[in-house]
């Protein structure tokens, strides 16, 4: 589930977004700040994890396997 807005033909903007079981993340809301957000956490929390879902998103290619939904 991503909040997307809508801004003309030239730019989109996800201001939040909600993960579900997909790899560390099994149910994740995140709300996005205006111009930067940064996501701190321990070793093994599920950082990469976003950081992919986010690049799997937004790419041209989905490169989704069935591995990595949990």
């Amino acid at each position: 589930c991503w909040g997307i807005k809508d801004r003309g033909a030239r730019r989109v903007k996800i201001n939040q977004m909600k993960v579900q079981n997909f790899r560390l993340l099994h149910d994740v809301s995140l709300q996005l700040e205006k111009e930067t957000t940064v996501v701190v956490g321990r070793n093994n929390c599920g950082k990469t994890s976003l950081s992919d879902v986010i690049k799997k998103f937004l790419s041209e290619k989905s490169s989704f396997e069935i591995e990595d939904f949990s």
